[in-house]
């Protein structure tokens, strides 16, 4: 005979069972991340989600047999069932975001265990800046659907060139050094970010592209290029950063007016040079080199031009940084040099990035002269009045001599 307390335990138990037996699924969005994290109009997006079954794996029960041994029992809850998973767009027709995928018969999910899924999304070209909240729908059998708001941001701000050190008026001798800054205005990272200055047939730069990579949000990077123009006139520079927002490519302009103009700004200066030298005598030639460019500049080589005999042939200076004046001397003779006028010129080489590139020549004239005849009448004068002198001092000291051995024969 069963005791009314067992039959107590056995009814809370059968209860127990049978509310864990018909205890529904749970279906919840546990996660989810969006590349880009914040899109700008006409972007792709990247959404991932992941779902989870948030159900026990399993109950366990106590009841009792008829003849009163206790059994126990174990019931297992039932998988949620996902007939279709889709998101519903936010936004008018023409300035929405909208999901191109959707999941139909996307199958069991079982207890406490997750999936992972991906949507497509786009933005159109003309959607103003702000939140938008597209719903994440997920048909489940048998269970509670669920509705999730993805949030997604989007905004209008971009990435931009602006100037940081650009000059009105740029020289044709050698390059010129432009920096300029990249600004990340946008409120995630970007990356492949790339800036290149538009090459023509008549201006050149040093690199021919700057890559930066990733710049994080409300960050600036500069970059520097050296430009040169082989033509005296004014051009307009125009420089394109590329980046990418996700899997989306944009793209700025920055565009600047420059004259390019002749300005000897590494050229060689002489202070010292003589008027005249003549046949058989050499002279000294002293000249400055001054870097007035904005950056440093290597492999200077002073080089001597004319059909005197300079020495030495050429004078290596190496690099110089900018506002760096350099001394350097040349021993200059007539050599061959006919008599008259000769010219003497000077050049510097110099190498930026890696192009070479010479300054303006500058040039004197120094007279070439006869050399000074000898003077040999005088010198025979003078070689006499020296004989006579010695003679008479060998008379002097003759006679004194003399007179000492008289005094000391007495």
């Amino acid at each position: 005979m069963i005791s009314w307390k067992h039959l107590v335990i056995s009814i809370v138990l059968i209860g127990f069972f049978i509310c864990s037996a018909t205890a529904d699924p749970s279906v919840m969005v546990t996660s989810y991340s969006l590349n880009p994290s914040i899109v700008m109009p006409g972007d792709e997006v990247e959404l991932t989600v992941v779902l989870t079954n948030t159900e026990t794996t399993a109950t366990t029960t106590q009841t009792s047999s008829s003849s009163g041994v206790p059994t126990i029992q174990t019931v297992r809850t039932n998988p949620a069932t996902i007939n279709n998973i889709w998101i519903v767009s936010d936004g008018g027709s023409n300035s929405s975001i909208k999901a191109h995928e959707n999941y139909e018969d996307f199958g069991d999910l079982s207890p406490s265990s997750s999936a992972t899924i991906s949507f497509k999304l786009t933005t159109s070209q003309n959607i103003t800046q702000g939140p938008y909240f597209p719903i994440l729908k997920v048909d489940v059998d048998s269970a509670q659907n669920l509705q999730y708001p993805i949030q997604v941001m989007v905004s209008n701000l971009t990435v931009d060139l602006i100037e940081s050190e650009v000059p009105d008026k740029l020289s044709t001798t050698g390059a010129t050094s432009i920096s300029l800054n990249v600004v990340n205005q946008r409120g995630n990272t970007v990356n492949n970010v790339i800036v290149t200055p538009s090459c023509t047939e008549d201006v050149c730069f040093s690199p021919v592209q700057y890559y930066i990579g990733s710049l994080a949000a409300e960050t600036t990077e500069t970059v520097t290029f050296l430009v040169h123009s082989s033509v005296l006139e004014q051009k307009n520079l125009s420089f394109t950063v590329n980046y990418s927002n996700g899997n989306n490519v944009h793209s700025s302009t920055l565009n600047t007016i420059v004259d390019f103009v002749n300005i000897s700004d590494v050229s060689p200066v002489m202070y010292s040079v003589p008027e005249s030298i003549a046949v058989g005598e050499s002279k000294r030639v002293s000249l400055e080199v001054y870097n007035a460019k904005s950056s440093t500049i290597n492999g200077v080589t002073v080089i001597p031009i004319s059909n005197l005999k300079v020495t030495p042939p050429q004078y290596f200076i190496g690099s110089m940084d900018k506002d760096d004046v350099f001394s350097t001397s040349f021993d200059v003779s007539p050599a061959n040099a006919t008599i008259g006028n000769a010219s003497l010129s000077f050049k510097v080489l110099f190498k930026q990035g890696n192009n070479y590139y010479e300054s303006p020549i500058i040039s004197n004239t120094i007279s070439i002269v006869k050399a000074a005849p000898v003077d040999t009448w005088g010198a025979a004068i003078a070689t006499s009045f020296i004989i006579i002198f010695l003679i008479i001092i060998c008379i002097v000291g003759y006679i004194l001599w003399k007179r000492r051995r008289q005094k000391h024969g007495e």
